[in-house]
């Protein structure tokens, strides 16, 4: 019924080329799905199309992209993204992106050339050289030139929507507009809008209304004659009310908690006492994997608390733990548990996990909702500036970030929150049709000083840096309406192992469902008077002091066995008895249980 439109350029090469590189492969093609505006800033989108291009072999392979552009009443080629950098690469399935324009101010061109190339026959030579015409002899295509005037009067465009995808009130009504002369097919039951009969509207705009339960999701193409717009997914869940001064919009929730690893069996008891402890802090709750740690009782338990429930399903290269995420899926969907949203992986490209992967189990948990006859929206979670490959991000209704300024890079305190805000904004033009939720963002309140990877600045945890950052956080989504979850609700003792010691650090609470006295004013919950001791005590971990000090801890032989300043002590690493821990001129016994 529908033809998507790209732009198809057929990639001829001389039989002596292709003798050697592709044997019996049928010719390539490349095929452009997007180009930005001119003067826009973006990225160009396309495929190789190849059947000698496979997962063992796509590494070898790049694409070439360079610009035609008038410089000072001049012209002439410069190839992107730098001369230095210039290669391209495409996955397995062919498909690249490329930052065809740095910014808006760029200089102007109306054309672009791609060529398909081996890697290695592009060894030493210099982004300069390739506009010599002694290289067409390495290209396994000639120069193929596109002009983005013609394309973007080709294209058919998606319809575009009055309200972006977001959270929205119920009976908001959304106009999704398509281009004169068109129409606009779409569905709101998940269905497909290409095949569909029942919920069709050839008009050039469509009035759709949330409902006053649930979320929507559109479906839609936009059909001009025989030729069809790609598919697009337009979310929006519901906005909601709830008391900005005692709750997030939502937490991330592990509980592995007090010493038990990732896996635990943890009983249906215990988890109900400690979603007991979230319950009051949160609407909307998200959950990383389906297997053990109580992971298979949340879904059910979250429900009778009327949390809204975005349920994981951690995707790891281990086909054993992925088989048995999806067997956990289906027996939290068979306890009839409600789910609100599904996201498949988190952070896969950190673990370097293929976006053929990712996409493949996207498919496997769509196919297990379909068999339940469940209509539930999925996305994927993954680090913010992570390089989305379409195979991922045309099968999902929702992208999920991570953000983690003033943690993971070089962004100073001060910045922090500017730097989220400033981050969040720039990823709803990038992703502009999709719905874009903050998945993770925090930052550790205890913990020794460190030097992220890949910077030079030295990042120092505290408790007043935690909660300003949250304070401004849990107020910002509140306010902007936006879909946020704070990293998170318990700190993880398990992550010690192996990893960085402020990675125990991020929750809101202990193992003991105790929220911290640092963020306890940001809930409305009353601070203990604590008369300057030393609390908790015994303590088998952080023992808080009433202010930043100086501080010394003995042994009661008066060995001294460590000495620091700050507002807390970390006595983990001291074996179990009791010691001496002095400041402020004062002496307190302490207890390392």
């Amino acid at each position: 019924m529908f033809k998507e439109l790209s732009i198809r350029v057929l990639c001829v090469a001389s039989m002596l080329a292709l003798s050697t590189i592709v044997g019996k492969a049928a010719d390539p093609q490349i095929i452009i799905d997007y180009l930005p505006q001119i003067g826009k800033a973006g990225m160009a989108e396309g495929r190789v199309i190849w059947d000698g291009l496979n997962a063992s072999n796509a590494s070898q392979y790049a694409v070439i992209a360079m610009i035609s552009a008038t410089w000072d009443g001049g012209g002439d080629d410069y190839v992107k993204p730098t001369y230095d950098n210039y290669l391209t690469p495409v996955n397995a399935n062919g498909y690249f992106k490329v930052n065809l324009i740095q910014q808006v101010s760029d200089y102007n061109h109306d054309k672009s050339h791609y060529f398909f190339v081996r890697k290695s026959d592009f060894n030493g030579v210099s982004g300069e050289s390739l506009k010599v015409s002694t290289m067409a002899g390495r290209y396994l295509c000639r120069k193929i030139d596109v002009s983005r005037t013609e394309f973007w009067a080709n294209i058919i465009l998606p319809p575009t929507p009055s309200i972006r995808p977001s959270l929205v009130a119920p009976g908001t009504e959304i106009t999704l507009t398509c281009e004169s002369g068109s129409h606009v097919h779409y569905t709101v039951d998940g269905s497909d809008p290409a095949l569909s009969t029942t919920i069709v509207a050839p008009i050039s705009s469509v009035k759709v209304t949330m409902p006053q339960t649930g979320f929507l999701l559109i479906k839609t193409l936009t059909q001009k004659g025989t030729q069809g717009s790609k598919m697009e997914s337009y979310l929006y869940l519901p906005k909601e009310t709830y008391d900005r001064e005692k709750k997030l919009w939502g937490l991330n929730v592990s509980l592995a908690l007090n010493g038990e690893q990732f896996g635990h069996n943890l009983s249906e008891a215990l988890t109900r006492q400690r979603m007991g402890w979230v319950k009051p802090f949160a609407s909307w709750i998200r959950t990383f994997g389906t297997v053990g740690n109580g992971l298979q009782y949340i879904p059910k338990i979250a429900d009778e608390m009327s949390l809204k429930l975005i349920q994981g399903v951690y995707i790891t290269n281990d086909e054993v733990n992925n088989r048995a995420q999806l067997a956990g899926l289906r027996q939290i969907l068979a306890s009839g548990a409600k789910i609100s949203l599904l996201t498949v992986a988190n952070e896969p490209t950190v673990i370097n996990v293929p976006p053929e992967t990712v996409a493949a189990y996207i498919d496997s948990a769509r196919k297990i909702l379909k068999e339940r006859n469940l209509f539930i929206p999925v996305g994927s979670a993954d680090i913010y500036g992570a390089n989305w490959d379409p195979l991922v991000l045309n099968k999902i209704d929702v992208v999920v970030l991570n953000f983690y300024p003033s943690t993971w890079d070089g962004t100073s305190e001060a910045q922090m929150f500017t730097t989220l805000k400033n981050s969040y904004n720039q990823a709803l033009a990038t992703f502009s049709t999709k719905f874009v939720m903050i998945g993770e963002t925090g930052t550790p309140h205890h913990g020794a000083p460190y030097i992220p990877p890949q910077t030079s600045v030295t990042q120092t945890p505290s408790t007043t840096k935690y909660a300003n950052y949250l304070n401004n956080f849990k107020r910002w989504t509140h306010d902007d309406g936006i879909a946020g979850l704070w990293f998170s609700a318990f700190d993880e003792p398990c992550k010690a192992q192996g990893g960085n010691e402020i990675e125990k650090y991020f929750g809101l609470m202990n193992g003991s469902g105790t929220i911290y006295d640092f963020v306890k004013p940001l809930f409305n919950e009353p601070v203990e008077n604590k008369s300057g001791l030393p609390y908790p005590n015994p303590s088998d971990g952080i023992i808080n002091l009433p202010s930043v000090t100086a501080y010394s801890v003995y042994s009661l032989m008066g060995k001294k066995i460590m000495s620091s300043v700050g507002d807390n002590v970390d006595v983990s690493s001291l074996p179990s008895g009791i010691y001496m821990l002095q400041y402020e001129e004062q002496l307190h016994k302490i207890i390392k249980k």
